[in-house]
């Protein structure tokens, strides 16, 4: 019994000491992703080109009726995009949490970086969405060491390739890239469709008469479901409260994701922007 006990308290002590050293591998991962891809070689536009209405031209009307709304034309075109939201409010197989959410999308190819941190019970739980080199997933790890989610293959993919499809609004530069086209639905509505190594996923966006883009509705995204395995489900991103950010465009501080389910909508994220950075 008492060899028992220690070999517990040792265990125990281990993982204490472990969650005290900063070193945190699926984090570390993160940020060497996101160096990397911040260091890549800019083929998309020249250093310092700014916005113009020509890069537009052949876009869908309400697309252009965001840019100018917006107050994009004349600012200086970005590699990328970063966001951090703190405190938002999370849903995980019902249970609601609060996270802390950085995330990055990259023009110059289709890539993506988001990081989840928060906790269950008081361990610590890192979330990590990829599509890195056109190698997509969803790893979840709690305590540093014990990987609970590991999402990879086709639909993965795809779901992150419409996603960050979804989040272009935040970085238009991304229509500006070869592998997405713009097309005219309505005055009100533009289909966005990306297509990268034979993968294709599109979306529609909503922009209002001011020139807001509200939503943006797809059914190329994959949903877990309870019974195991995965399916496509109706997906909608909603952008809202536009204010200026520091480079005095008109941005979306708010935003929400969420499945449309037959029952109504499931409101998976929901919080605000604390900040937005661009990278040019």
């Amino acid at each position: 019994m008492g060899i028992a006990a220690g070999i517990t308290l040792v265990i125990i002590g281990g993982f204490v000491i472990f969650e005290c050293i900063p070193y945190n591998p699926l984090k570390s991962e993160f940020h060497a992703d996101v160096e990397r891809l911040m260091s890549a070689e800019n083929t998309l536009f020249d250093e310092g080109e700014l916005f113009s209405e020509s890069d537009f031209a052949d876009a869908p009307e309400a697309i252009q009726r965001f840019i100018r709304h917006s107050g994009f034309i004349g600012t200086p075109k970005m590699t990328y995009a970063k966001l951090s939201m703190k405190d938002v409010r999370f849903k995980l197989d019902g249970r609601d949490m609060s996270i802390d959410y950085t995330l990055y999308d990259f023009a110059v190819r289709p890539d993506r970086t988001a990081l989840v941190e928060t906790s269950f019970y008081g361990i610590p739980f890192d979330g990590y969405d990829y599509l890195v080199d056109m190698s997509a997933g969803m790893r979840g790890v709690l305590g540093k060491v014990a990987t609970v989610v590991d999402q990879t293959g086709e639909l993965m993919d795809k779901a992150q390739l419409v996603t960050l499809l979804g989040e272009s609004p935040i970085c238009p530069s991304i229509w500006l890239a070869d592998y997405v086209t713009l097309e005219h639905i309505d005055q009100n509505h533009a289909r966005a469709t990306l297509t990268y190594q034979g993968i294709t996923a599109s979306g529609i966006f909503a922009v209002n008469q001011p020139g807001e883009i509200t939503t943006f509705t797809t059914e190329d995204r994959a949903m877990s479901l309870s019974s195991g395995g995965m399916a496509y489900t109706p997906w909608t991103g909603a952008f809202s409260d536009y204010r200026e950010n520091d480079r005095g465009v008109l941005f979306p501080w708010h935003l929400k994701a969420m499945w449309n389910l037959p029952e109504g909508d499931y409101v998976y994220l929901d919080g605000d922007i604390s900040s937005v950075e661009y990278g040019s």
